[in-house]
């Protein structure tokens, strides 16, 4: 136990790490032309993909997904002998501000893990009236379609939508672009509408469990930069 905490511990394997993944996000860079299953790799969640992938193909990804676990875990055993190592009472920003970017990183990768394992995207087009009902039982109706035209363009555009939940609790939702409708974790995305033929919207459908954690992660990593350049800035100053 000692001896793998000792692994864990040390910059050398860090370092180690960090070039065994670059080799096999090289390898991967060749392997990936010569399959046409990594056409559909955007389509859906990347644990999905790889269920239904040979692993001939997909061998480089689980070695990627296994050394960058295992950095996680040297990165995060680090931060705590780091921190019980150095001196708290002087300089504690200046210790803490390494650590707020290792766990920025840490909670980055856990976003890319969840969304990697759950994330679920989906596009459809619809008409008034029209709805879509989830796996939980909850539905979906598009209830009516608002656009402004000026000279023969249209300007703006908004769909006003009704989220009916298994039980008939009935939640009013407006989407335009730039602006999705979020209910219960997942975004609904006014991507383009059509007022010709008929009128219809294309809608996206975005459920990522990660997003939350990913900003959690990037505000750590932002705070943790910025207070370790302002202090090293400060400390060559004097």
């Amino acid at each position: 136990m000692k001896l793998i905490l000792n692994i864990f511990r040390s910059v050398r394997t860090t370092n180690i790490l960090i070039f065994i993944l670059m080799g096999i996000l090289f390898a991967g860079a060749i392997v990936m032309p010569l399959f046409p299953s990594y056409r559909e790799i955007n389509n859906t969640n990347l644990f999905r993909w790889l269920s239904g992938v040979p692993l001939s193909e997909s061998w480089w990804l689980y070695l990627c997904i296994l050394i960058i676990g295992l950095l996680i875990i040297n990165t995060i055993v680090c931060s705590i002998e780091s921190i019980i190592k150095k001196d708290r009472t002087k300089r504690w920003p200046l210790v803490i501000s390494p650590q707020l970017i290792h766990l920025g990183f840490a909670f980055i990768m856990l976003a890319h893990f969840l969304s990697s394992y759950m994330a679920a995207h989906g596009f459809m087009v619809l008409q008034e009236g029209q709805g879509i009902k989830f796996r939980n039982g909850d539905t979906l109706y598009l209830e009516r379609i608002d656009y402004s035209i000026q000279k023969g363009y249209i300007t703006d555009m908004a769909v006003l939508l009704k989220y009916v939940t298994s039980d008939g609790t009935a939640i009013k939702l407006k989407s335009s672009p730039n602006h999705p409708a979020i209910i219960r974790g997942t975004g609904i995305y006014l991507k383009d509408m059509d007022i010709m033929s008929a009128k219809r919207v294309l809608i996206q459908i975005s459920r990522d469990p990660g997003a939350i954690w990913a900003l959690v992660g990037g505000i750590l990593f932002i705070m943790g930069t910025t207070l370790l350049v302002t202090l090293k800035i400060k400390q060559d100053a004097l």
